[in-house]
């Protein structure tokens, strides 16, 4: 995008009579303030003022994004403690992501850029350019306006769906099935809470809910009485298992009965009626009364239905509260599921960290740190988070024996792994060489020399098999390397750490 910088542009000599410095600045002010209200341009910070269409916000804004990511991420992110404040990022992203009927947000992309800005610019003699820095920069200018626009396009998605729905009932049909609308409760959790929203307030829609054993019905029909008749005629031919969908249409007409007083006024509509009616209230009747019926003794009808609506309203409320308690579970397990992979997220993340600080010992200082001392590194992790996400994340402990000292804590068990040990070989050279280290040193690289030759026997004792999962080989590595642990404690008695 073309970048225009008003003071490069308007300067005294353009004028017949010599401004003053503070006149050009002023009037340079004037012109931004003017071009930005009217939302022709963006102002973006130390280059200048960059011309924008309404329609090119998201595309300049999630190119600018993607630059960030691929190019200035990776060259600032070893700088300061801007690795561990994209990582605090990135987990928050991801738990913003794991609810569900979301719209995309801008704010993540800016936070991270705002992180390589404040880490870049507390640099000594850096200004307020910097490579990259207009990437940066556009993103800042951008952020606000890309939210909204997120935010419309969410609502007019979700205004689809509602007017999708609302466009099948509002069509005039024949076919009933067209004329009435079901959802259980896992359809209804598919639907953003917005759409449903607009379909239960739809004036021109009624709505209802009618409890089976299975779960809880939602229903919606036209707010029309030539509906009722529609569905009144077709339901007749329903079969015995589909006949609460009867009872959930009657439900919702009577609920609106003074709606449809037309209805009860017409002789050919109340006859259908209560023959369909009849259908469904035989299985809810007492066996007397189905005698009577099949007989053709009619007489009793009213007390018959009477008794069957009773039968009908205790098996909804027993349905019902059962429904709640289902609905409450589901809700709960969502939740819990929710929470777990947040938790996994947040547990790769600080697994992150401690990689970094054993990156820090091992590969810049060459030095082999024990458990405890890369823990005093995270300060602001508790003991118990620590332990957890070293166990989680598969670290290597090698714990002290009856002649040895501290626990020494050692990468992970992944698809890493070889890389890393090859690495680590390297730093056990240095290690060794280095006059400067004292024997706790020596003690920890021979301890760490005699892990790895086991794990190396336990891997070369096992068949390979071309073609295996990597991730399987990488467990039964774990497993290996678990069973070497085992041996080394107790081979020599555990001291504690």
């Amino acid at each position: 995008a073309t970048i225009v910088d008003f003071l490069h542009v308007v300067h005294a000599s353009k004028f017949p009579v010599l401004p003053t410095p503070e006149i050009i600045n002023q009037g340079v002010a004037d012109i931004r303030q003017e071009l930005s209200r009217r939302g022709k341009v963006r102002n973006i910070l130390n280059y200048g003022l960059m011309p924008i269409r309404p329609d090119e916000i998201i595309p300049r804004f999630e190119s600018a994004g993607e630059f960030l990511a691929k190019k200035i991420v990776p060259t600032y992110r070893s700088k300061g403690n801007l690795k561990g404040e994209l990582e605090a990022i990135h987990l928050e992203e991801q738990n913003y992501k794991s609810g569900e009927f979301i719209p995309q947000t801008a704010q993540f992309i800016a936070r991270r850029a705002e992180a390589v800005k404040k880490t870049v610019s507390s640099e000594p003699g850096k200004g307020g350019r910097f490579r990259g820095s207009l990437s940066v920069e556009t993103i800042l200018s951008l952020a606000a306006d890309a939210n909204q626009k997120y935010d419309d396009l969410y609502q007019q998605e979700t205004l689809k769906i509602y007017r999708d729905y609302r466009e099948g009932l509002m069509k005039v049909s024949n076919d009933w099935r067209e004329s009435i609308l079901f959802f259980d409760t896992e359809e209804k959790q598919d639907i953003p809470p917005n759409a449903w929203k607009h379909l239960v307030e739809d004036m021109e829609l009624i709505y209802g809910v009618w409890e089976l054993p299975v779960g809880t019905q939602h229903v919606f029909v036209r707010r029309d009485p030539a509906v009722f008749r529609i569905l009144v005629n077709g339901m007749s031919a329903l079969g015995s298992q589909h006949r609460w969908q009867v009872l959930a249409m009657r439900q919702l007409l009577e609920e609106n009965e003074n709606e449809f007083r037309e209805l009860f006024e017409d002789p050919e509509f109340i006859t259908s009626y209560g023959r369909l009616l009849r259908q469904v209230y035989i299985d809810f009747m007492p066996w007397y009364h189905r005698m009577l019926l099949i007989v053709g003794i009619h007489w009793f009808m009213d007390s018959a239905f009477a008794i069957a609506k009773k039968k009908i309203q205790g098996q909804q409320s027993i349905l019902r509260s059962g429904n709640e308690a289902r609905t409450r579970e589901l809700k709960q397990e969502r939740e819990q599921e929710r929470q777990q992979k947040i938790s996994r997220l947040k547990d790769v993340t600080q697994g992150n960290q401690i990689l970094e600080i054993l990156d820090r010992f091992l590969m810049e200082r060459a030095y082999i740190a024990s458990l405890e001392e890369v823990r005093s590194e995270l300060p602001e992790m508790d003991p118990r988070t620590f332990d957890r996400v070293i166990e989680s994340q598969n670290f290597q402990l090698l714990r002290p024996g009856s002649n040895e000292g501290d626990t020494i804590l050692l990468y992970p068990v992944d698809q890493e792994w070889r890389t890393r040990v090859a690495r680590l070989r390297r730093v056990l050279e240095r290690v060794e060489h280095d006059r400067s280290h004292d024997s706790r040193q020596m003690e920890r690289l021979n301890r760490i020399r005699k892990f790895l030759a086991r794990n190396a026997d336990s891997r070369k004792a096992e068949p390979e098999t071309v073609g295996s999962n990597p991730d399987e080989a990488y467990r039964k590595f774990g497993v290996e390397v678990e069973k070497v642990r085992k041996k080394e404690r107790t081979d020599q008695p555990y001291l504690g750490e």
